[in-house]
């Protein structure tokens, strides 16, 4: 094949010989044969080989945006003298003015203005009442209409073995395409709660300022890759007729009525405002194996839950002295527990609106997370910034009590999470940069050590690492802008990344029986591995 295309070369530069001079024609031989040594040592795709990769290309804008539904402004006049305006002075002229905000006029008028000293009114650290399903960037019929679609999903308890959850080897194999990335909140993410609903993939974040974003992520016919279909194949198809409608059990404005969520409703994507501050815990849950109302805890002082049947955020516990720093709630949401930056321990009885239970002061400085066993719901987790993690018998505590087995690490402790299956392993987040898994069953037995950089600096959310729904994934993110997958044993290390997610994931969730993981990063943006 060379000798051919060699020849051929040759052949070329004789034909035009007689239009060259004797240079040129040297010339032409010497580049011919040059190339013909290139094509035999394959140098051309050595070249491309090592050529620099595409820089990651961000993915297009969907989600929230403040660029839509803006009300057209309306100019004001421009300002003017009456110097500018051609009319005479009117002799309104300050003559004096005192402190208190008296002013009088050279025509001997007087005005009295407030005075600047006199603060202002604060705002309640909290709604005081229940809010009304009302999102920030929807109008009312998308609103409606996701409601309707909350209503209509039930979803399988998160515990117990009979139902088939993603594996470690399926996790592994996750991919991110374009269209599943979306904005969902204004700023960093701070919890994410898939909705466990196998018909429909609805993902809720919360984030720093007391927002949720709820995404109904195939919104509007997205289709899944190739990967997810093949992966969840004999499942419910997760977009088929959701660009379409949402139908309602029975609506205001008749049963079965379709209520349209169509072009301009953010892609799916809803931000409500049910809190003031930062959300400490979020959580889907629900009597009767339903998980369809949202518990969210936030620094407020308030823990409120979503009931897609009322259409309105409750208000389950109110308190205008403590700020909230953790939050979880049993699989029936019937009641559950805060902590707060104190340390303190207080419990809430959502059957008791606005009850609670007096606060505990377990450790000495603030509680990170608060985690109840699935399977054991009397046994609670606490990971506390004075190093600790401790898990407690909810039916013992008391005032000064003890846990019933506690660690240490050498540096703050950022979260501990029991794993799902009921094995009762603790897995641990440390600023010592250590993920840590531990058996509550053996006096917090150390199981598992991996090495992991988290200290994240001032702009990056800290890690939390969370459990795979089959107990035998470990997930973290990574200041390389990658999502680190290890084994329950730490021996072995996966990592997902894509050229569409361009910045740090902090935290993530991986839905109950989907192989679908969530990333969220710190810009309020979501993004979907399936």
């Amino acid at each position: 094949m060379l000798l051919n295309q060699t020849a051929v070369t040759r052949v070329a530069c004789v034909q035009q010989a007689e239009e060259m001079s004797a240079y040129e024609r040297e010339r032409a031989e010497h580049i011919a044969r040059n190339k013909a040594r290139m094509a035999a040592l394959q140098l051309p795709s050595l070249a491309n080989s090592v050529a620099p990769r595409k820089e990651a290309r961000p993915a297009k804008q969907r989600g929230i945006s403040s660029k839509r539904h803006k009300a057209p402004v309306e100019q004001a006049p421009r300002r003017a003298s009456l110097r500018q305006r051609g009319l005479q002075a009117d002799g309104a002229a300050v003559d004096t003015e005192t402190r208190g905000g008296h002013i009088t006029l050279v025509n001997g008028e007087a005005i009295r203005y407030g005075d600047p000293a006199e603060p202002a009114q604060p705002r309640e650290r909290h709604p005081p009442n229940a809010t009304d399903f009302s999102s920030l960037n929807g109008r009312p019929h998308s609103d409606a209409a996701f409601l309707e679609l909350l209503k209509t999903q039930t979803g399988p308890g998160l515990t117990g073995s009979h139902h088939k959850h993603p594996t470690h080897a399926q996790l592994t194999k996750v991919q991110l395409q374009e269209h599943d990335v979306a904005k969902v909140t204004k700023n960093g993410i701070v919890h994410l709660a898939f909705h466990p609903c196998t018909d429909k993939l609805i993902l809720a974040a919360a984030d720093k300022s007391g927002h949720i974003g709820l995404w109904s992520v195939d919104h509007e016919g997205v289709a899944p890759s190739p990967s997810a279909s093949k992966e969840n194949e004999g499942q419910p198809n997760q977009a088929e007729g959701q660009g379409a409608s949402v139908k309602g059990e029975a609506s205001s404005k008749g049963e079965g009525q379709d209520l349209e969520m169509g072009e301009g409703d953010d892609d799916g994507v809803l931000e409500l405002a049910p809190h003031y501050q930062y959300i400490s815990g979020l959580r889907w849950a629900g009597g009767n194996g339903s998980c369809g109302k949202l518990v969210s805890g936030s620094y407020d002082g308030s823990v409120r839950m979503l009931d897609p049947t009322s259409g309105t955020f409750e208000l389950l516990l109110s308190d205008e002295e403590a700020e909230f720093s953790a939050m979880d709630c049993l699989a029936s949401a019937a009641s559950g527990y805060v902590g707060d930056n104190e340390g303190n321990l207080q419990g809430f009885d959502a059957r008791q609106k606005r009850g609670s239970q007096p606060a505990l002061n377990i450790h000495n400085r603030k509680i990170n997370t608060v985690h109840i066993e699935p399977v054991e719901e009397r046994l609670m987790a606490t990971s506390c910034s004075d190093n600790s993690v401790c898990v407690w018998d909810v039916r013992k505590l008391s005032q000064g009590g003890k846990p019933l087995s506690s660690i240490t690490h050498s540096l703050t402790c950022q979260s501990a999470f029991f794993a799902p299956d009921g094995s009762q392993r603790v897995l641990s987040t440390s600023r010592d940069d250590t993920l840590r898994v531990w058996d509550a069953k053996q006096d917090m037995q150390q199981l598992a050590s991996m090495k992991h950089y988290n200290n994240t600096g001032r702009w990056v959310v800290p890690f939390r690492a969370v459990w795979g729904p089959a107990s035998d994934t470990i997930i973290c993110g990574s200041m390389k802008r990658t999502i680190d997958l290890f084994d329950s044993e730490g021996a072995q290390m996966v990592q997902l990344s894509s050229e569409h997610q361009t910045a740090i994931s902090s935290r993530h969730c991986v839905h109950p029986t989907m192989s679908v993981l969530a990333a969220g990063t710190a810009s309020g943006r979501m993004h979907i591995y399936r």
